[in-house]
C-alpha cells in the first residue's frame, strides 16, 4: 500500500488447456454392411468410440447433415442403402472442440433368392437325380 505495507494471496495453481480431445472411431468400419432381407427395410448400426478425455458434448454428423448430441456409445437407426460420410466430435470440459477422421460406410441390401428359383433349382436337382438312376437301372439290366 502507499505506506509501505506488503500483502500476497495464496497460490492458485491453474492449467491452461488449448488441445481438443482425441476421437477414434471404432464402428462402423469403412466397409459396405451387407444386409438380407426378404422385404425393404431400414438398417441399424453401431456407433462406438473412444475419447482420450472427459467431455462436456458429444454428437456426430451423418452425411454433413446437423449434428446430433449424444451422451456414449450408440446405434445409428433407420439407415437406408447407400453411402454414408460419419464425423464425431467432442467438446472437453475446457472447450476444445475435436474431430474423429471422417469414416465412409455403406449400407447395401441383398434381396433373397425368389421362391420360384429355389423351386426351379431343386427341381432341376431333382430331374438330374431321377435320369442319373434310370441311366443305372438301364446299365445294370444289359450286365444281366
Amino acid at each position: 500500500d502507499t505506506v509501505g505495507n506488503m500483502g500476497y494471496s495464496e497460490t492458485v495453481y491453474f492449467t491452461v488447456d488449448t488441445v481438443p480431445p482425441d476421437i477414434e472411431i471404432l464402428s462402423p468400419e469403412n466397409e459396405t454392411y451387407t444386409t438380407s432381407c426378404a422385404v425393404e427395410t431400414l438398417s441399424s448400426v453401431p456407433l462406438n468410440f473412444t475419447i482420450n478425455e472427459p467431455t462436456s458434448w458429444i454428437g456426430y454428423s451423418l452425411n454433413g447433415q446437423a449434428n446430433i448430441t449424444i451422451a456414449e456409445n450408440t446405434t445409428l437407426t433407420g439407415l437406408s442403402d447407400g453411402s454414408y460420410r460419419l464425423i464425431v466430435y467432442a467438446k472437453d470440459v475446457a472447450g476444445n472442440t475435436g474431430a474423429s477422421k471422417i469414416t465412409y460406410f455403406s449400407i447395401e441390401t441383398q434381396q433373397p433368392f425368389p421362391t420360384w428359383i429355389v423351386a426351379a433349382i431343386i427341381a432341376g436337382a431333382g430331374i438330374t437325380i431321377l435320369a442319373y438312376f434310370a441311366k443305372v437301372k438301364k446299365t445294370t439290366k444289359k450286365l444281366k
